[in-house]
């Protein structure tokens, strides 16, 4: 009987494993799934990810540059995007604001606590919120209200700039 389980059970770890090495999605894949615009004739040009931390924790940040600015007229008519700038609390986010007396954020931010996103004058961004309860595709996703009352933030944001044909792509879980 041993003889029969052995060969059995090596088969299907070795498939596990081959399943497991080409199951994964691109990055272009991830990000067009998340904001609903293909972004396969860009280019990474900035990839970064430390989730895989305590319960999927981390920040993911990429940026891809693209040819032309076709994906404007895209984005343009899109409901789900929207021109800048940003609200004041996405601005909080992912720039930081500062007052006389206090600084709060960014919170997307490299590890010598500087902005991931350039400065942007001219574009579209998109914003979901994947701690709030709303239902997928409702409105209540795409809302920022209270998000900086919380104690951890788990958010998808990103902003494409027309000026340079890039789109910057950020993913945050605390």
């Amino acid at each position: 009987m041993r003889k029969r389980i052995l060969p059995s059970v090596i088969g299907i770890l070795i498939l596990c494993l081959l399943t497991a090495c080409h199951g994964g999605r691109s990055l272009q894949e991830k990000i067009s799934d998340a904001c609903g615009v293909d972004i396969s004739s860009g280019t990474i040009v900035t990839n970064s990810n430390s989730h895989g931390g305590f319960h999927g924790d981390g920040q993911l940040f990429a940026s891809v540059k693209f040819t032309d600015n076709r994906i404007a007229e895209e984005l343009s008519e899109d409901a789900a995007w929207h021109p800048l700038p940003l609200s004041k609390t996405l601005t909080t986010l992912v720039y930081g604001t500062q007052t006389a007396d206090s600084q709060n954020g960014p919170y997307l931010k490299d590890a010598t606590g500087a902005a991931l996103f350039p400065e942007i004058q001219h574009g579209y961004y998109y914003f979901i919120d994947r701690q709030s309860e709303q239902p997928t595709g409702s409105t209540g996703r795409h809302d920022d209200t209270g998000i900086l009352d919380r104690y951890s933030f788990n958010f998808t944001i990103v902003i494409y700039d027309t000026d340079t044909n890039t789109l910057y792509y950020a993913e945050l879980d605390t």
